[in-house]
């Protein structure tokens, strides 16, 4: 491959469009256009995995693969004005339940998946008790986030160093290891992936640029033969 056709490939990659990379507020809350009002409600018995769209960034779905807790019956999501988390229904005598909130008491958890790569910068929680006294731990896929004040921000925000990524269809759980604690939204940004009909046309020149180049090359070595002859 001489250098005029690695310079002209170079120039259409350079050129090529790509999907959305800025950042984004994925809202957990209820409200206006929020993908929390897409959650809220979903229930583990009635057939999961559930995906709904991200109401905030086009083109990316949130699956609900799983819902769990200590309840007897079933559980279902919640998303209020204030909060997101898991409504454990018919925990039993005694039971409890902050109904917009994981509750490490009753186990609740959700796992989740996105249908494209992410990188959640920081997620802004509800409740969580920041102190360095603090005996709140909030489990997030990989990442185990304490109340210390060396950890949450201002507002109860955990920005995760150098962002948590998160690949397409992989499994990722949320929970409460100890207190009751939800969130409000995510800051999450969609990893730059060329649009397929960009792939297709950079496939397409490709396959020509090595057409011609063979022809081009069957044709000289062809006229070499005459010239021998």
């Amino acid at each position: 491959m001489n250098r005029k056709l690695l310079l002209a490939l170079f120039f259409v990659l350079v050129s090529m469009p790509f999907s959305d990379v800025s950042a984004d507020l994925i809202v957990f809350k209820t409200g206006q256009d929020t993908t929390g009002n897409n959650l809220d409600g979903i229930k583990n018995d009635t057939g999961l995995p559930t995906t709904v769209n991200v109401a905030e960034i086009a083109g990316l779905t949130l699956t609900v693969v799983d819902i769990s807790s200590d309840s007897a019956v079933v559980d279902q999501l919640n998303a209020t004005a204030t909060s997101f988390g898991v409504d454990a229904i018919n925990v039993g005598v005694g039971g409890s339940d902050d109904s917009d909130q994981f509750d490490s008491s009753l186990n609740e958890s959700v796992v989740f998946r996105f249908n494209q790569d992410v990188v959640i910068n920081s997620v802004d929680f509800f409740g969580f008790n920041d102190s360095d006294s603090s005996t709140d731990v909030f489990s997030f896929a990989s990442t185990t986030i304490n109340g210390f004040s060396d950890q949450l921000g201002s507002g109860d925000v955990f920005t995760f160093t150098g962002g948590l990524a998160i690949a397409a269809n992989t499994d990722f759980t949320v929970r409460a290891v100890s207190g009751s604690i939800g969130f409000e939204d995510w800051d999450v940004t969609v990893t730059a992936v060329p649009e397929p009909g960009s792939i297709a046309i950079l496939c397409a020149l490709c396959g020509g640029f090595w057409v011609r180049r063979r022809y081009f090359s069957k044709k000289k070595n062809a006229e070499k033969s005459s010239a021998k002859a």
